[in-house]
């Protein structure tokens, strides 16, 4: 499949490239993916499960300023979709419906391909960060890319930048006295002192984002955006 860049066609991607970071999160049908040294060599990539949902932001680090932002689904028939909608909400019908409504509008693309498009430009382009993201979201994306492109992002010189659970959890450990736990992206946002209007404010000042689903926990933008206000709201020990 042609991989053409979404991204840096887009003025309101453009900026210092030095400052610029992918802000990313993914609902999925499961947990299951291959092992990132697995992926190009592994047969069975149909036997895992599949992201149907994707919100990403490409975000000026420095002056938090967010340059693009959006949410987009993949939905193939057979997939089993339902077996993780009691998380995330999503449901087979949501997807068909949505894959109904909505067209692509890259040229010879259907709407699978833009998609994939789009999460490609956004991985490869800057460093990526992410709540869980060098244990779940980035292994999930290479895999996901891998299946349906057949081209490792590891060959392209973006790098996986900051995993924001890794290095947070211990600076909210030390707030709440938990040790046992790294704690989750709800109890890291409740714990920055009006965390959570300011995740909803910034979600709202997105606009309307084609796709996405509102404030609640486990839809990617706003995840995303929750990664956002943890990462650029809080004195970093990276």
């Amino acid at each position: 499949m042609e991989v053409r860049d979404t991204c840096h066609q887009d003025s309101k991607c453009k900026g210092d490239t030095n400052l610029i970071a992918t802000i990313i999160d993914v609902e999925t049908t499961g947990l299951n993916h291959p092992r990132e040294d697995m992926i190009t060599i592994d047969k069975n990539l149909d036997s895992y499960d599949n992201i149907i949902e994707v919100g990403a932001m490409r975000v000026d680090t420095v002056t938090k300023k967010i340059l693009r932002a959006d949410n987009f689904y993949f939905y193939r028939q057979g997939w089993n979709i339902n077996s993780a909608s009691h998380i995330h909400g999503i449901t087979e019908d949501f997807l068909i419906n949505h894959y109904n409504e909505k067209e692509s509008t890259l040229p010879g693309l259907d709407l699978f391909q833009e998609n994939l498009n789009k999460l490609f430009t956004y991985m490869v382009s800057a460093p990526v960060i992410g709540k869980n993201s060098n244990a779940f979201d980035i292994p999930f994306i290479k895999y996901f890319i891998y299946k349906n492109i057949g081209i490792d992002i590891d060959d392209f010189p973006a790098t996986p930048g900051i995993d924001v659970q890794k290095t947070y959890s211990p600076i909210w450990q030390k707030k709440t006295g938990e040790t046992r736990k790294k704690g989750t992206l709800t109890q890291y946002i409740e714990s920055i002192p009006n965390g959570k209007s300011i995740a909803q404010q910034v979600y709202k000042s997105l606009g309307k984002v084609e796709g996405s689903r509102g404030t609640e926990m486990h839809t990617a933008l706003y995840d995303a955006v929750c990664t956002y206000v943890v990462y650029c709201y809080t004195e970093k020990p990276w």
